[in-house]
């Protein structure tokens, strides 16, 4: 799935929990009542759940691998463009923790819905908006 069938509007969009339901509950990323999701949210919606429980210590593991190299790419592009703390940066740069990174910048009011957007755009390899 991409980001953009998940972020497909700015009312798919939220902050402060990985995703909300229609009342605005907070909720899992991957649950069937998730109507919203943050932009770290979203990248964990976006590689799929784990399958099946005998597959799933090694499909977690690939799942993280992939929200890990996927999450980067959305830091660096962050950080290259909007004011990040030094907390935030010192725990992607020192430890490869880009979950600072994001949640800052979606949370903290650094966002805005075309700075989502643009993001989108860049992580899904399109033309990435002005």
């Amino acid at each position: 799935m991409r980001l953009s069938e998940i972020l497909r509007g700015e009312t798919c969009w939220t902050s402060g929990y990985y995703a909300r339901d229609k009342d605005g509950e907070t909720c899992y990323a991957h649950a069937d009542t998730a109507v919203c999701w943050c932009i770290s949210g979203a990248i964990h919606k976006a590689i799929g759940e784990p399958g099946d429980e005998f597959k799933a210590r090694k499909d977690w593991l690939d799942n993280r691998r992939k929200w890990l190299s996927l999450a980067s790419k959305a830091a660096e592009w962050i950080l290259a463009g909007y004011e990040i703390s030094e907390d935030a940066k010192d725990q992607y740069e020192r430890l490869g923790v880009p979950e600072g990174v994001l949640v800052e910048f979606n949370d903290e009011g650094i966002a805005e819905w075309p700075d989502i957007q643009r993001l989108i755009a860049y992580l899904e390899g399109e033309e990435v908006p002005a």
